[in-house]
């Protein structure tokens, strides 16, 4: 409710679900509905009229849409009933006519790895685009690390007191670690995700060839990110540890298995927006290795060890004399654990729901 006892109506616009059905920005949208539901928050979903996504299965009150003209009349009895509208993902249109209606408006940015990373496709170039005219627009934004709205800054013009931070948590529940996890542990570190371009594999594939005791008993398990390409098996077998490097596809619960039975995860990547897998890992007590760039140290909090992206040897003596130290390891569990608590989509949404009664307030200071 607003200090004038008004319900706060928020509305999630269809941006996101028109291109991704399920996918790291869906969950997120996912989570934070589900658990402000919780505190009884008035939420509609504006849905393409084949959405069969992560919303599927729940009880949210929809508006399935086909086209802009029917975006038209669903904000604009949106706008008659006081809602507030967050868009999913950036389309600067669907904010003008938002407010155009008189909506309230809230854009989550969540990195700038296609201005720090830019590809010269026209495609690209209108995301870049149509996120700095999203934001722009937007009455409210909010971040999901300082370290992305300290990109925001740089890259925009924005008031940085529109800007709220609020960090994202892990979907996968908390595994408690004791003094004998490390005993459970199998005998493979592990990566998860996409390979190409900033999440720079490469240099984790190097530096575990470089290792001597890594190669010979060790395996470097891949989750996701699909299958190696010819390409990537010729640069395995080059570097001698074809049959180690494994490539597994599978479910959230095959990969949170994974992250509980991993010697080490290890995240070489040069950028993120704030780096979820991070706090997967550390949420089921397993050690933690990670770039010293962009949001992963604000996200690791001390909880990990740090490492040059650029430099495969550092990390190839870094990850050998981890995995020496048993007590190190023993640490990294516990310390990685203990961080992990510190976020949970309820607090997410917490805050993210202090943003909406910001905008509800009828004296609202325009930014």
């Amino acid at each position: 409710m607003t200090s004038s006892g008004k319900p706060i109506r928020i509305a999630l616009g269809p941006e996101i679900w028109e291109g991704q059905k399920v996918g790291g920005i869906s969950r997120y949208f996912n989570e934070i509905a589900l658990a402000l539901t919780e505190v009884k928050l008035e939420i509609l979903l504006i849905v393409p009229q084949d959405y069969d996504g992560y919303f599927s299965h729940t009880n949210f009150k929809t508006i399935s849409i086909k086209g802009f003209l029917d975006f038209r009349r669903a904000i604009r009895k949106l706008g008659e009933d006081g809602y507030i509208y967050h868009s999913t993902y950036y389309n600067s249109k669907n904010l003008r006519y938002a407010k155009g209606h008189g909506l309230r408006t809230v854009v989550t940015v969540f990195d700038f790895i296609s201005e720090k990373f830019p590809e010269p496709k026209p495609k690209f170039r209108r995301i870049r685009n149509e996120k700095i005219s999203s934001l722009a627009l937007a009455d409210r934004v909010i971040s999901i690390s300082h370290n992305t709205k300290k990109d925001l800054l740089e890259y925009s013009h924005i008031n940085p007191e529109k800007v709220a931070v609020i960090p994202l948590a892990s979907s996968f529940g908390v595994f408690e670690v004791n003094s004998s996890a490390e005993n459970s542990r199998r005998q493979f570190i592990l990566y998860v995700g996409k390979r190409d371009g900033y999440k720079n594999f490469d240099t984790l594939l190097r530096a575990f060839a470089h290792g001597p005791s890594m190669r010979t008993q060790l395996k470097l398990i891949v989750f996701g990110g699909g299958e190696f390409s010819k390409q990537e098996v010729e640069v395995i077998s080059s570097l001698g540890v074809l049959g180690k490097v494994i490539n597994v596809q599978g479910t959230d619960e095959d990969l949170e298995n994974l992250y509980r039975e991993a010697k080490l995860f290890v995240y070489p990547s040069l950028y993120e927006g704030f780096g979820l897998p991070l706090l997967e890992a550390m949420s089921l007590g397993c050690p933690v290795l990670a770039s010293n760039t962009s949001s992963i140290p604000e996200v690791c909090g001390g909880a990990s060890l740090h490492f040059n992206p650029n430099n495969s040897e550092e990390l190839s003596e870094l990850i050998e004399s981890t995995l020496a130290n048993k007590p190190l390891l023993d640490q990294l569990s516990q310390l990685g654990y203990s961080r992990s608590l510190e976020f949970s989509w309820e607090k997410t949404a917490s805050l993210t729901l202090e943003v909406y009664k910001d905008l509800s307030y009828e004296n609202l200071q325009e930014l």
